[in-house]
């Protein structure tokens, strides 16, 4: 069975899995840089933790790859529908999940 981790990212709950690659907010860090999230549910195999202490004490860790820009977000109102509206992309942070196993903070 596989392995996985619920982390809180931004205000956001993202569901990762070792090497896998998530967007998230923007985070203050240079690509390469090593950030860890908080664990608020792990899964490993038939294991469910969700104990907030033992979560505490267990980090999700990864790298930082890049900074893009996200989806153009647009919501046009009935009047606007006609015309062309301007859009915004917000910034995100793409980073790639390395561990979940326990790590003391």
């Amino acid at each position: 069975m596989s392995m996985y981790a619920i982390v809180k990212a931004g205000g956001r709950q993202e569901k990762v899995t070792v090497g896998e690659t998530i967007t998230v907010d923007r985070i203050d860090a240079a690509a390469g840089a090593s950030v860890s999230f908080p664990a608020l549910l792990v899964v490993d195999g038939a294991s469910v933790t969700t104990d907030p202490k033992v979560l505490s004490s267990i980090k999700v860790t990864g790298e930082v790859i890049d900074e893009v820009k996200g989806s153009k977000d647009r919501h046009p109102s009935l009047q606007e529908q006609d015309r062309p509206s301007p859009s915004s992309r917000f910034p995100c942070t793409a980073h790639t999940s390395k561990d979940h196993r326990n790590q003391r903070c």
